[in-house]
């Protein structure tokens, strides 16, 4: 189902950016810092989802208006989208009835390709992130995945700065993918077996985990780039959420671009480019509304 066609200023209030970090909040987490460890930064702007009726017009529309805002402030940058490169994936979050991995500050997401779904090879992403407005504290804690067996593959770790609706977070992760048919993630003792880490949380060993809420959106992931003038890059993505893959009913649409502390080392004006161009996007008179982040959308649906 398509959009119907809308005047431009209609298209203004078609995707309010609700997440906008101030320039002094950005400036107090400097995002060329010196922390040890620290891997990527990102800036996120959560969007108004509740008008998007089709994620390829409701992106080229976002797109229109970013890149108008980006050549009047004369940024030197503008976005490309990819649409050939979007990914659709089923994902969720777990924990126990009683959240009690989210009142410690974990956040455990699982993430299945809905192409393989069905298939007995099909392959599960399971996430554990900590979370903490303390940069000591995030990177202290330990989310490191153990594998047990050798079809299990482990990500790296990660230490990100997040600048999110609210506040700057800095976020400690890990990843591991398995075989979903080879390893279920039915009890806290079965988490915790995947990351030991978990252990220090004192939760029940035989506590349920479940999906959070039984919410189970559909995910797509639709990748891109902000050029600029000089041949710098910096890496983007447009996230939303539906119920059912139907093209409509979305939960939540999120704008995301992110460098890693690597290239800033290498160029020490990558963060300064990325802080001036999320200071153009908020010159925009956007919608100015209060959601939280996609992990709390996910712990208050209903």
């Amino acid at each position: 189902m398509k959009m119907p066609a809308i005047m431009k200023t209609q298209i203004l209030t078609f995707l309010p950016i609700i997440c906008i970090a101030s320039i002094t909040g950005i400036q107090a987490h400097e995002f060329s810092d010196d922390r040890k460890g620290l891997s990527s930064n990102e800036y996120t702007l959560l969007l108004e989802p509740s008008h998007i009726t089709d994620i390829r017009n409701g992106s080229t529309q976002f797109l229109e208006i970013a890149n108008e805002l980006l050549q009047t402030a004369n940024t030197g940058a503008r976005i490309q989208l990819d649409f050939e490169g979007a990914k659709t994936r089923r994902t969720r979050y777990l924990d126990t009835r009683d959240f009690d991995l989210f009142q410690n500050g974990y956040l455990v997401k699982e993430k299945l390709d809905l192409d393989e779904t069905e298939s007995a090879d099909a392959r599960s992403k399971v996430s554990l992130n900590y979370r903490s407005k303390n940069w000591n504290e995030s990177k202290s804690k330990n989310v490191e995945a153990r594998l047990l067996t050798g079809e299990m593959k482990a990500s790296p770790q990660k230490l990100e700065c997040e600048v999110s609706p609210k506040t700057t977070m800095f976020s400690h992760s890990s990843a591991i993918r398995f075989r979903k048919n080879d390893y279920r993630i039915d009890t806290f003792s079965a988490l915790s077996n995947l990351f030991p880490g978990l252990m220090k949380a004192k939760i029940n060993s035989k506590a349920a985990i479940l999906p959070v809420n039984n919410f189970e959106p559909v995910e797509t992931v639709v990748p891109g780039v902000i050029h600029f003038e000089d041949g710098d890059k910096i890496r983007m993505r447009l996230v939303f959420w539906q119920r059912e893959q139907d093209g409509k009913s979305f939960n939540m649409a999120e704008f995301s671009m992110y460098f890693s502390q690597k290239s800033v080392r290498k160029k020490p004006e990558i963060a300064g480019k990325a802080k001036e161009l999320f200071k153009s996007l908020r010159k925009h008179d956007w919608r100015a509304l209060k959601q939280d982040g996609k992990g709390a959308i996910a712990y208050k649906a209903e």
